[in-house]
């Protein structure tokens, strides 16, 4: 049953309604929930008591989590909480046949709900033809370019656990050359005004989302170029990487429970990551143009490339192009687009192992650090 259909049904029941969690995803999603559905909400619970009162509960509205435990009355509870944290309010609240729970993940996986939030009409699914597939030269000699690229500050640089004979390490930067970068000497230093095409519009953001699309360019005398977010250490060997790289020449990690560009954009834009206006305007954009639900997603703080394919060069040219152009400017959402456009699955390029936490090739230290603009 659809989000839409548990709320009729608890509607024509009589059901109470509860709203658990009021954080960032409940605070900025609550009142739209209500718009949405017109409901009416009974009960407000958190176990954070201070939230509740920064939000302006009514003192009538507070429950305990025991208190909805020991009510007698069917409720309806959303549970706006992210993955971890819905995963305990499901094991404090799970095996009570009262209690009915939405989480958030069910939510922003509705179209209905998503489509709301963004005020935009989907149309039907258009199909494009299939990108026909090239049979791949192997390649007994590969020459590989392995590169970050730090601006603005964003990220420290890391010391590779595992430098290969057959790989380059490279660091593209905007810093000055004479300026020392801590553990820059395990690496190639780029500037990045001798690599990225000047234009007054490109941010050390765009100037990083160049660098990350266009290793075949930057680094063609090189078999493969390996593109890693900055916040990411060698821990493996990287060259072992391009066996997974099928014939469309590029290969990503496939991201870990979310398969759908709008549920993802919107989770992003309640999360206040980004801005809710300009991404509903790309959305729509996607949506008029027929491209569907749940097409997939890409996981992408690690790019491997192909350097002579020219599918790979297409759709990363292609990519930087649909990022560049949009307004949101979170490169996730366009890839799968641009994917859609050429025919290709998102599976068919998602074929690294693992994910950017458990690969045994790299190790995710922390969040990025710094601003990036």
């Amino acid at each position: 049953m659809s989000v839409k259909g548990k709320i009729e049904f608890a509607r024509e029941n009589n059901w109470k309604i509860c709203i658990y969690g009021l954080g960032q995803i409940g605070s900025g999603f609550c009142n739209e929930l209500i718009d949405i559905f017109g409901i009416e909400v009974n009960y407000y619970c958190d176990r954070n008591t201070d939230v509740l009162e920064t939000f302006g509960v009514d003192r009538n509205k507070k429950v305990t989590v025991n208190e909805l435990k020991m009510s007698e009355e069917d409720t309806l509870v959303f549970v706006l909480l992210n993955y971890q944290n819905a995963l305990s309010a499901l094991k404090a609240l799970g095996g009570y046949s009262h209690l009915h729970i939405i989480t958030w993940q069910e939510l922003v996986m509705d179209k209905y709900i998503v489509k709301s939030y963004f005020g935009i009409e989907n149309k039907e699914d258009t199909d494009f033809p299939k990108y026909k597939q090239t049979e791949r030269k192997k390649n007994k000699h590969k020459k590989i370019a392995v590169f970050t690229c730090i601006t603005g500050g964003y990220d420290k640089l890391n010391i590779p656990e595992c430098i290969e004979e057959n790989c380059d390490y490279y660091l593209i930067t905007d810093l000055p050359d004479d300026q020392k970068i801590e553990n820059d000497e395990y690496y190639i230093r780029l500037n990045i005004s001798e690599v990225v095409p000047q234009s007054d519009r490109y941010t050390p953001k765009a100037q990083n989302r160049y660098c990350k699309t266009h290793g075949y360019k930057i680094f063609e005398g090189y078999d493969y170029s390996v593109y890693l977010d900055g916040n990411l250490k060698i821990i493996g060997k990287s060259s072992e990487l391009v066996k997974f790289v099928g014939p469309y020449g590029v290969a990503f990690h496939e991201l870990p429970r979310e398969n759908d560009v709008f549920s993802h954009a919107m989770e992003i834009a309640v999360g206040k990551r980004i801005g809710r206006d300009d991404t509903a305007i790309e959305m729509k954009k996607m949506l008029s143009e027929g491209f569907p639900f749940h097409y997939g997603m890409a996981e992408c703080g690690v790019v491997i490339c192909e350097n002579k394919n020219k599918v790979a060069q297409q759709i990363l040219n292609n990519w930087f192009i649909k990022y560049d152009q949009s307004l949101a400017k979170r490169d996730q959402f366009y890839l799968p687009y641009v994917l859609w456009k050429m025919g290709i699955n998102v599976d068919e390029v998602c074929t690294l192992p693992g994910d950017l936490r458990n690969n045994g090739y790299f190790e995710k230290q922390g969040t990025h650090s710094g601003i990036q603009k």
